[in-house]
């Protein structure tokens, strides 16, 4: 059985630990990036980085149409992928890299080895999986005529002891307070939709060329974790499970417009109490805690650039003028105006 631990335990423990032959140190954030970029450039296969600014490299691959990169910002790292393999490839980093973040695939079919955790990944579109601790080797193995997009972040211990409560109160949580001195990766479960229309943004912006665009890819990283990262504060032991279980639905599932008897049957409660228990626990009624989830994602997505009719058809609205009506009554101004004020 897992044990879990608070954000201070976490990082005692990890600093703590006695260290095998083959661990890293916990050392500061600039070295682990740096061994990030040093890993990267020196291990796979003859990739060519150009160092555009001092925090910021694009790659290219040989045998490879597109390019990799990757940007630090912070106490955060950022890198895209975005290319086809003409030949398969048998990847290897060597590096003992200290890991505690998140990848996203939006394309790809490839598998991932970690022979010193004994553990194999298969990757597949639309999936976020977790990491943390020192990995060891990391082995991929991607076939011919691959296209690969996928996007990653890194955060160090400091920025998850602002970000996570005290206890593992859900799968995100417990991945990371759960047996802190074990290296791990797990794929998530069920992944808020969010994640991946945020990532799919991240990688429709060019390569930061200058500081405005580094700040878009910044600023939609921020946007991510922060989504990532949203529910971990709410006061789950003082609301019943079924109207937690509820809000997650709704919180993660915003494409999905559903009924309160669909609801009522995810979560195993009789549409009556349903309805009474959420209104009083939230404060909205589920048609109104639906919208604001909606409404806040669209937010997002506009902030982010995306068009108002790609984001109506993200979140299941039947036509843009409806979507438009919804949001401009809800925010007080036109999806359009967002439009505007980015050009």
């Amino acid at each position: 059985m897992s044990q879990s631990y608070t954000i201070l335990e976490f990082k005692e423990i990890c600093m703590m630990t006695p260290k095998p032959t083959n661990t890293c140190e916990m050392s500061n954030f600039n070295s682990f990036s740096q061994l990030r970029e040093t890993g990267l450039s020196s291990n796979m296969n003859g990739i060519t980085f150009t160092h555009c600014k001092p925090n910021y490299h694009v790659g290219i691959f040989p045998h490879c149409n597109g390019y990799t990169d990757l940007y630090r910002f912070n106490r955060i790292v950022l890198f895209r992928n975005n290319y086809s393999s003409n030949t398969a490839q048998h990847l290897i980093n060597e590096k003992n890299l200290l890991n505690f973040g998140i990848n996203i695939t939006i394309k790809g079919r490839f598998d991932f080895h970690f022979p010193d955790l004994h553990t194999d990944i298969s990757v597949f579109p639309m999936q976020v999986w977790l990491r943390r601790g020192c990995l060891g080797v990391v082995e991929a193995d991607i076939p011919n005529q691959t296209i690969i997009q996928s996007v990653g972040l890194d955060f160090d211990v400091q920025l998850l002891e602002q970000l996570l409560p005290d206890k593992a109160v859900n799968e995100i949580s417990q991945f990371f307070l759960a047996s802190p001195d074990q290296a791990a990766v797990q794929i998530m479960r069920k992944p808020p939709p969010v994640l991946f229309l945020l990532a799919e943004q991240l990688l429709d912006l060019p390569h930061g060329s200058n500081e405005f665009d580094l700040l878009k890819i910044e600023s939609i990283s921020l946007n991510l974790l922060t989504h990532l990262f949203a529910d971990q504060t709410h006061h789950y032991h003082s609301v019943p499970t079924q109207i937690v279980m509820a809000q997650h639905i709704l919180d993660t599932e915003v494409i999905q417009n559903h009924t309160i008897r669909q609801l009522s049957k995810q979560v195993g409660l009789n549409e009556c109490d349903l309805k009474k228990q959420f209104k009083h626990h939230t404060g909205l009624t589920i048609a109104s805690y639906a919208k604001k989830a909606k409404m806040e994602t669209a937010l997002v997505l506009l902030s982010s650039g995306m068009r108002p009719i790609k984001v109506a058809n993200h979140l299941g609205y039947c036509n843009l003028h409806y979507f438009t009506k919804v949001f401009t009554t809800y925010h007080g101004y036109t999806p359009n105006s967002l439009m505007d004020e980015s050009k």
